[in-house]
């Protein structure tokens, strides 16, 4: 009996430590995210500002042949009277005024056409960037079915775990007491001993269920000055997840774009149930 025990404490520390180095993980690749999403709406931006140019430009080439042509045709005439010679000059520099405007519109239609190169670089550049934010999302895609059946063997184990844990928190209760913050001091923590509860130091587990099409960011916000706490989790994904005692909110965030209905919740030593498994507290992210 005590080796079993022994054996589940180590398999709940693995699991635990394995938590730990997952929200790492995912901290990390949200500050990926985040630059990413920066980088793409600066590209954005600069397509936008190429685009209002280049939707009013205008190719002046053919007007520019037709008024070079219709200059050199009246040129080549030769009048044969003083007066026919006058008015020739004035049609001459009438034609070049018209000619030094469209020369003038073309100068900028060739400024602002070269463009175009850049702007087809910068699309290129956010297709680049859209899969390399696209390539961290699907490291978080797993198999999307959750498992609604325990078979006898994963139930005993399932218990054992549950035993061996509550039997930590009450052996190491006072230690655990003295490394705490004031936080953790609170009543919730000196009612340990006459509450089932799952947790240690770090504080009472929930559950964290994104149902969501995407990886969602769950962000936590302590409310009464403990810990805040931001976990990015993929679609159809749950995990446990610790947070000491105190009121929570909790916002949901596709990159930078919030999603969802905000949602308070206290965490305490009251056990509640997620989908029949027990637990301190829960979020959901549903479906739609």
């Amino acid at each position: 009996m005590r080796k079993n025990l022994y054996l589940t404490g180590i398999i709940i520390s693995m699991v635990m430590l394995g938590s730990a180095v997952f929200a790492q993980n995912t901290i990390s690749d949200q500050k990926k995210i985040d630059d990413i999403n920066a980088a793409i709406r600066e590209k954005q931006a600069t397509i936008a500002r190429i685009d209002s140019r280049l939707v009013n430009l205008v190719d002046y080439s053919a007007g520019i042949k037709k008024a070079t042509l219709e200059i050199d045709s009246i040129e080549s005439e030769k009048p044969e009277t003083e007066t026919g010679r006058k008015l020739q000059k004035i049609e001459v520099k009438q034609k070049m005024t018209a000619l030094n405007v469209l020369l003038k519109k073309q100068k900028t239609f060739s400024k602002y056409s070269g463009k175009k190169v850049e702007r087809d670089a910068l699309a290129a550049q956010i297709i680049k960037l859209e899969a390399e934010k696209n390539a961290i999302f699907q490291a978080y895609i797993t198999d999307t079915k959750v498992p609604t059946e325990l078979s006898p063997k994963e139930l005993r184990m399932r218990d054992r775990g549950f035993d061996a844990r509550h039997q930590d928190l009450n052996a190491n209760r006072e230690e655990r007491i003295e490394y705490n913050s004031a936080k953790r001091e609170d009543l919730t923590f000196r009612k340990l001993e006459n509450n089932p509860v799952y947790g240690d130091s770090s504080g009472f587990m929930g559950i964290i269920s994104n149902q969501y099409f995407v990886p969602v960011i769950f962000r936590f916000k302590s409310l009464d000055g403990g810990e805040n706490k931001e976990l990015l989790i993929g679609p159809g994904k749950i995990i446990e997840e610790k947070l000491i005692p105190g009121t929570y909110e909790v916002t949901f965030w596709n990159g930078s774009r919030q999603i969802g209905t905000p949602s308070k919740f206290t965490v305490d030593a009251v056990i509640t149930k997620y989908d029949g498994a027990p637990c301190h507290w829960w979020a959901y992210q549903p479906r739609f």
